[in-house]
């Protein structure tokens, strides 16, 4: 197998009390949100579970995917805005990739970790961090399923096992993007 260096820079979670309500990313219509297809079309497309949990990006009138790929480094970012039954965020959560180098499809497993950093809006502000554990580095991977560079299209899957300072883990599964970039 090829010798990889992957770093995954960024993923920001925000897990808020069971008691506030949350949905899809600001949609009130949709209360059972599912993840989108696997594709490799460059629909635009980024979702997965987290512990369980379908998460979506959308909400707050921002981009909801942001990729990047030039040289060699791949950068995916998703954020999500959560908002309360009057409409008012409440939270903001994020998840971003970055992994380098990749000039193929295949599989890419995590080696380095940065903190996954949570942030909210108003009383909901908290941070937390969290790692990919050592001992569990073969269950942090994404596979890269296309890769095109003359329509501008990256699509793969992705799981990931997280840890905070407190032993608190985070599992995120079912992870899928196809989007077109920009350089």
């Amino acid at each position: 197998m090829k010798n990889i260096f992957i770093i995954l820079s960024l993923i920001s979670l925000l897990f808020i009390a069971s008691s506030c309500p949350k949905n899809d990313g600001g949609s009130p219509n949709n209360k059972n949100p599912t993840l989108p297809p696997i594709t490799q079309n460059g629909a635009n497309t980024f979702g997965c579970d987290v512990n369980g949990q379908v998460w979506l990006p959308g909400g707050g009138g921002q981009p909801g995917i942001v990729p990047q790929y030039l040289k060699g480094e791949f950068h995916i970012g998703a954020q999500k805005s959560v908002f309360n039954s009057s409409n008012q965020p409440i939270i903001k959560q994020g998840i971003a990739l970055d992994i380098n180098p990749v000039y193929d499809t295949g599989i890419y497993y995590l080696k380095i970790a940065y903190p996954i950093v949570e942030t909210g809006y108003n009383d909901y502000l908290t941070k937390t961090e969290y790692v990919i554990p050592i001992k569990d580095s073969l269950q942090n991977w994404t596979h890269i399923t296309k890769l095109d560079s003359i329509k501008s299209i990256i699509s793969g899957t992705f799981n990931m096992l997280l840890t905070s300072q407190n032993n608190d883990t985070v599992r995120i599964t079912n992870g899928r993007f196809d989007v077109k970039y920009t350089n």
